[in-house]
């Protein structure tokens, strides 16, 4: 859990790798370039494990977390159902706003016509 808590430490080390190749990327052998690799590589392998520790914290909460539920809870569950049941679609019916009809296009023989009684 304390990974978890400290995550935000993670992209402060690319932003710590940024300074110091500023500082001394002159002065190293690759010219920084090391730290640059070296400040990503930490930041993945970090998100990795921050990443499993928290699919294993949804799935696997803690004691304290939720696991009283009182009769009021499950009133307004029980409330929250009655109300999404009122709002659903009945069988065949769409949520697609309706459109007005596009005009239809005259066919040639009517545009033929329209253009002779402009002439």
């Amino acid at each position: 859990m304390a990974v978890l808590e400290n995550a935000w430490v993670i992209p402060l080390i690319p932003a710590a790798s940024f300074f110091l190749i500023l500082l001394f990327g002159k002065r190293l052998p690759w010219k920084g370039s090391e730290l640059g690799i070296a400040a990503v590589g930490i930041a993945f392998v970090l998100a990795l494990v921050v990443n499993v520790q928290w699919f294993d914290h949804v799935d696997n909460p803690p004691a304290g977390d939720h696991s009283e539920e009182t009769d009021a809870g499950h009133a307004d569950e029980e409330e929250a159902e009655e109300a999404e049941d009122e709002h659903a679609l009945a069988v065949g019916e769409s949520a697609a706003p309706v459109l007005p009809e596009a005009p239809v296009a005259p066919t040639s023989e009517e545009g033929e016509e329209e253009a002779h009684a402009v002439e």
